[in-house]
């Protein structure tokens, strides 16, 4: 079982974890410096998650479980089962804040990692293909008992995740919900909407670095966001305090915008687009601007749309706001 920011930081609560990377001690976020390589970026996970005994690992691992399973807590969220879906360059992490309100309501909850994001080990030369950098979540999604079904939840490049999860296990997916997210459609390959995103100049990538990671072009480009493009255009409603732990473990990520142009389209009829859909705009989002999320919507009509004002991270801006949204939707649909 993946094992939640919010498990992790139970267990470190009372101490003090040291990094000569950053030097300071966790509470002294004020003076982490910026990471800019990928094994320096790797290295700053210790701030949170230094090399755990085998012990803390059991034990953290089994938190959700017990938080979502007890008698106090059951009454509302029942056996729904949510998975969280972070978006490129962020990890399972990013959903600490929505999914400890939702574990303690009684929902199920996952935030898996996917590969070479969050805590994996994988660096990104090690995922060639977008359906490699989603297999932690199909992974998921095949052991869950037969006639099990979970709300997926998609944050920005998270929502190709879910469409692939969705077409992978229709049987298995009560609703696909894309959150400010990239929504493929039934029409088109998968890579599509983004293809139209980077053409139509959408965003001001800023900072962004994206260059190649081998010199045949077999690899997918990789995608590291700067921090200009993090605190004007994507946490610009965030905490300082949310902005400093997000530049300290932001991970090299892509959008395999070349290997998903290679995949034919979804099912409409018995894949993908079977899956009930719901749409949650962020009014206040300039990354993934609010016109190309409705231009998404409009592309590929879903069940229900759903409006939140917020940033791009919203879980980080608008925690509260999103779990109620989250639950009224687990609540319908599952």
């Amino acid at each position: 079982m993946p094992i939640s920011v919010a498990a992790l930081f139970s267990i470190y609560k009372n101490r003090t974890v040291h990094t000569s990377l950053h030097g300071c001690s966790v509470g002294q976020a004020a003076i982490y410096k910026p990471v800019t390589s990928e094994s320096q970026r790797q290295s700053s996970l210790l701030v949170v998650v230094p090399a755990l005994r085998r012990r803390d690992v059991a034990e953290a691992a089994q938190e959700p479980r017990e938080m979502g399973s007890s008698p106090a807590a059951s009454h509302k969220g029942g056996c729904r089962h949510i998975v969280l879906v972070h978006g490129a360059c962020l990890g399972g992490w990013s959903w600490f804040k929505v999914a400890t309100p939702l574990r303690a309501a009684g929902y199920r909850v996952d935030t898996p990692d996917l590969a070479a994001s969050g805590v994996d080990p994988r660096p990104l030369r090690e995922v060639p293909t977008f359906r490699d950098y989603t297999q932690p979540l199909l992974d998921l999604l095949a052991s869950l008992p037969p006639g099990d079904r979970v709300v997926l939840v998609g944050h920005s490049l998270g929502g190709v995740n879910v469409a692939l999860a969705a077409e992978t296990f229709p049987d298995k997916v009560a609703a696909a919900v894309f959150l400010c997210a990239f929504m493929p459609d039934c029409k088109e390959r998968p890579s599509h909407v983004m293809e139209k995103f980077i053409e139509g100049n959408w965003l001001d990538w800023m900072d962004t670095e994206m260059k190649p990671q081998d010199e045949e072009g077999k690899l997918p480009t990789s995608m590291l966001f700067g921090p200009r493009i993090m605190r004007e255009k994507l946490f610009q409603l965030c905490s300082p305090e949310d902005l400093t732990l997000a530049t300290s473990l932001m991970r090299v990520s892509s959008m395999f915008v070349d290997d998903l142009a290679t995949q034919q389209p979804y099912s409409k009829v018995d894949g993908y687009g079977s899956v009930r859909k719901v749409y949650v705009v962020c009014t206040e989002d300039y990354g993934i601007v609010e016109a190309f999320q409705r231009w998404m919507v409009e592309n590929n009509p879903v069940d229900e749309v759903r409006d939140i004002a917020a940033d791009h991270v919203v879980m980080l801006s608008r925690p509260d706001e999103l779990v109620r949204c989250i639950t009224d939707i687990a609540d319908q649909y599952a």
